[in-house]
């Protein structure tokens, strides 16, 4: 996408990279979760994992944020902090574009910023999860050669069934 550039998160960055992270778990969720979870509850989700993994992390980590014209509209968040990963790969947290710059290349843009930065960590490999029913996001996850290699599953059960 022309005209963009890409600069580190600071924290003045903060409120505008936890809204980008709610907007993320919101698309994510399955039509029937979304309704259990408030906004608070997201945002408090959202405050408590960039604590525990940018600002506590142990291992290494990186939020690059994608700029047009003096605002924000995109970010991606990486780390080396072991997950659920093997050791020396990399876990992609966040890939964000805001709606009206979708669909331009930009997410992919940033997921390149985030593999040239986990390349230079020495990892061999990155990992990400995805909801199911967020298609947009698998058909680009898919573009940019992630495979599936595990899958979650569930089953809501009714009380009294």
């Amino acid at each position: 996408m022309d005209g963009v550039t890409f600069t580190d998160f600071e924290d003045r960055d903060t409120e505008w990279v936890l809204g980008a992270i709610v907007a993320g778990a919101r698309a994510t969720l399955t039509p029937e979760r979304s309704g259990d979870q408030s906004e608070a509850m997201l945002l408090e989700r959202a405050r408590s994992d960039f604590d525990r993994y940018h600002h506590q992390a142990k291992g290494k980590d990186r939020v690059i944020l994608a700029w047009h014209q003096g605002k924000r509209v995109g970010m991606v968040w990486i780390t080396m902090e072991m997950l659920y990963q093997n050791p020396g790969g990399a876990w992609l947290l966040e890939v964000f574009v805001e709606p009206p710059y979708r669909r331009q290349g930009l997410a992919g843009e940033l997921m390149a910023q985030a593999e040239g930065w986990a390349r230079e960590q020495g990892a061999g490999e990155i990992w990400l999860n995805v909801g199911g029913g967020n298609r947009k996001a698998l058909g680009l996850y898919e573009s940019q050669g992630f495979e599936v290699e595990t899958m979650h599953l569930c089953k809501r059960l009714s009380p009294g069934s």
